[in-house]
């Protein structure tokens, strides 16, 4: 939808058997964001941080870099959203998109083993010991 103000805002509302929730712009959280939640006898209004995804990405990634704290999602995380992701792709009777890397006849392990790394470099640049790889 287009705000008054112009700018885009899009919302992501769930409806359950008690209420719903609507999510203020979950995309773009930077220009104006929250959550409401309404039942039938109860309306809550949730502030929410409105700075870009990106900001807490790269925070985490610091963070991971300079004091070894482990990332909030996994490996195995990406995954399952990718498989969530292809199932409503397959509800929609369409065809999950194919994997870069199967397209480009790259096994995901050597994506994998060049992204571990490239991030060992950079530890080693900034002179951290943070990265193990494991195989």
């Amino acid at each position: 939808m287009i705000a008054p103000d112009g700018g885009v805002v899009t919302n992501l509302i769930v409806r359950g058997e008690l209420g719903t929730m609507t999510a203020i712009n979950p995309l773009a959280p930077q220009n104006g964001a929250g959550i409401v939640v309404e039942t039938a006898d109860q309306r809550s209004e949730l502030e929410v941080a409105t700075s870009a995804s990106y900001y807490h990405q790269l925070v985490a990634f610091r963070d991971a870099i300079a004091d070894g704290t482990p990332f909030p999602t996994t490996a195995d995380d990406g995954v399952r959203n990718m498989e969530v992701i292809d199932a409503c792709y397959r509800a929609a009777g369409l065809q999950p998109r194919p994997s870069p890397a199967k397209s480009a006849g790259l096994e995901i392990i050597d994506e994998l083993a060049m992204i571990v790394a490239l991030l060992g470099d950079i530890a080693n640049h900034f002179d951290l010991a943070v990265f193990a790889a494991q195989q």
